[in-house]
């Protein structure tokens, strides 16, 4: 390993692979990888999203991309789209696991929430994230010792309990206990599972980022979450998520594992 700061967070010759990453927070950090040389092979739902993304990766960074349509409540899907990066990239040295949602379009309530909504989050929040290791970490370990990162994103409602009047001030819908649920699920799975793979020099982290914006929030939600928040504002779009994902991609972060880095402005430990 070379002790050139510049060196330790260079991508040059890896290959990443973001699941979810044709929008927001996983394009930003497909974007890190991609500024930072490495090859990227992003995913979504939607095979054009994937493909667009992959393709203005390409053209602004001038790295190889690759753009997948994943499934991650189907393991054929991504058995299929592991087999894919391989295939293209020859290895996978980084794995973000970004697929998920929020409250989607129903009640944020948990006594009127339908429980097949319910049941959906889990599948895609928490059961994905475990499925896309399983598939993406196989192809990793046989890449021992040169090993691989993972990082899971993971959530702030997966450690603390939120004020609702946040959400009912700000006017939008509160987000839902089952979202709760399946971040914290993410962040202990990614710790159990960096003990488990160690052996294997496959690092495991997670980032539970906070608020981000701007989006279409209203700025009323903007203004309750901002003086919620010790530095005085939300994550920003575009900013604020690279360097955390660069960090636990990189080499410079290469004693690292079973850690959560938390993003979210102090919002989490301000009462």
């Amino acid at each position: 390993m070379s002790d050139s700061i510049r060196d330790l967070w260079d991508l040059t010759g890896k290959t990443a692979v973001v699941i979810g990453g044709s929008k927001l927070l996983g394009y930003d950090m497909a974007a890190a990888f991609a500024e930072a040389g490495a090859t990227v092979v992003v995913s979504s739902r939607n095979a054009a999203s994937a493909v667009s993304a992959a393709e203005t990766l390409a053209e602004k960074y001038n790295v190889a991309t690759l753009g997948l349509a994943v499934n991650v409540q189907d393991y054929a899907s991504i058995e299929n789209a592991a087999a894919d990066a391989i295939a293209f990239a020859g290895r996978i040295d980084v794995l973000v696991n970004n697929a998920g949602g929020g409250s989607g379009n129903a009640s944020g309530d948990l006594l009127q929430r339908p429980v097949t909504v319910i049941e959906d989050m889990i599948a895609t929040n928490l059961t994905g994230t475990l499925l896309c290791c399983k598939a993406f970490g196989a192809k990793m370990i046989e890449q021992s010792p040169s090993g691989g990162a993972v990082i899971n994103i993971a959530s702030i409602a997966g450690l603390v309990g939120r004020d609702r009047r946040m959400y009912s001030n700000g006017g939008v819908e509160q987000q839902p206990i089952d979202y709760a649920a399946a971040k914290a699920g993410v962040i202990g799975l990614s710790r159990d599972l960096a003990a488990a793979w160690a052996q294997f020099a496959v690092r495991v982290n997670s980032i539970s980022p906070g608020g981000f914006g701007p989006r279409q929030l209203p700025n009323a939600f903007a203004d309750e979450y901002a003086t919620r928040t010790p530095l005085g504002r939300m994550g920003i779009d575009g900013q604020d998520i690279k360097s955390s994902a660069l960090f636990l991609a990189s080499e410079a972060s290469a004693y690292i594992t079973g850690h959560n880095l938390v993003v979210d402005g102090g919002f989490s430990s301000w009462r």
